[in-house]
């Protein structure tokens, strides 16, 4: 039964793994704070393009081999799902113009700052910190009262990238 759709080939599958990577780099290098990540910042900034282009048409055929391709790229994500979090959109509506400002904040001076929260469906954190010599920011979405749930890079003071899943 044709379904409309071409069907996903390897060469589909690499072409779409590459955009996602595009997407990363293009956060991490047109809309990352200053003072946050410079170490994935450099990672994706001098990665070379057509060397990790070859990698994933190379690789997509094989389990993981995508992974492969970017773990070989120091300070590289490795997630193939590029989604975005505005964080104005999960902070409580009482306190979430003091919050964001306390965000920026934070940011502007790398000082240690977290937030935690809960709604009936999710527990938040918010934790920004001086860690292994970068400046660093996360967002944990957590299912309410469970340990599952998903991890978001905060790249500057209104937006997070998603990370993974824990």
């Amino acid at each position: 039964m044709n379904s409309g759709y071409p069907p996903v080939t390897d060469a589909t599958q690499a072409h779409h793994n590459f955009l996602q990577f595009l997407l990363y780099r293009q956060a991490f290098v047109e809309q990352r704070h200053p003072h946050l990540w410079e170490n994935l910042y450099r990672g994706y900034k001098d990665a070379n393009l057509p060397m990790l282009k070859a990698g994933f048409e190379q690789k997509s055929h094989q389990l993981g081999g995508v992974y492969d391709v970017l773990a070989s790229q120091p300070n590289l994500l490795t997630e193939l799902n590029f989604k975005t979090l505005e964080l104005e959109t999960i902070l409580p509506p009482e306190m979430r113009s003091f919050h964001l400002d306390t965000i920026k904040r934070a940011i502007k001076l790398q000082a240690e700052h977290t937030i935690d929260w809960s709604t009936k469906e999710y527990d938040y954190t918010i934790t920004l910190k001086l860690q292994e010599g970068f400046y660093k920011g996360w967002v944990h979405q957590y299912w309410s009262g469970t340990c599952n749930g998903n991890v978001w890079l905060i790249i500057n003071p209104m937006t997070a990238i998603f990370y993974l899943v824990s």
